[in-house]
């Protein structure tokens, strides 16, 4: 199973992503371009990771999200990273104390639980499209519009194809919840 662990995002913030894809598709010569419904925050990314390691992650990710109240994130400027067959694309977050804390609580709980994610650095955003060829057009110029929404919980997510069609679906997700 190809796993990893994401923010889910709600219809408004699907919206705001679906609009700058949109523009971008228009200023693209070619390009992958994300679906509506595969639109999400990647925490960790897993990768092949057997079944017998579910309830193992359900309870790492119980771990991270206990005692966190759930937070609210803002949909910030455009971005891309470059690639040898083209540019991914991205939307970014304004900057967020509490979902860096919460990706770091999460990757040592991972780590302490045999896992070993990928050692990059944490850096939240939200793919539009891969492979883009664009040329003259620059993230700066790629309007989005700073929808916030709240945090307030965890999915673990396979990644497959269903027809030829790449569809992340939610396996389980936990809730973030402060003890009262």
């Amino acid at each position: 199973m190809r796993l990893f662990l994401a923010v889910p995002l709600p219809p408004a913030a699907a919206d705001a992503l679906e609009d700058a894809s949109g523009r971008l598709r228009t200023r693209a010569r070619k390009g992958s371009f994300s679906r509506r419904e595969n639109y999400h925050l990647t925490l960790a990314f897993l990768g092949e990771t057997p079944p017998s390691a579910l309830p193992v992650l359900r309870r790492v990710m119980g771990q991270a999200g206990a005692g966190r109240e759930p937070f609210p994130l803002t949909l910030g400027g455009a971005g891309r990273f470059a690639g040898r067959d083209g540019d991914t694309w991205w939307v970014g977050l304004a900057p967020s104390p509490p979902l860096a804390d919460l990706a770091a609580g999460l990757d040592a709980a991972l780590r302490g639980a045999g896992f070993a994610p990928p050692g990059r650095e944490f850096c939240p955003h939200l793919t539009l499209a891969r492979r883009v060829c664009a040329p003259g057009f620059a993230p700066a110029q790629l309007t989005v519009e700073p929808v916030s929404f709240r945090v307030e919980r965890l999915c673990l997510m396979e990644s497959l194809r269903i027809r030829q069609i790449l569809t992340y679906r939610e396996l389980f997700s936990v809730s973030l919840a402060r003890p009262v």
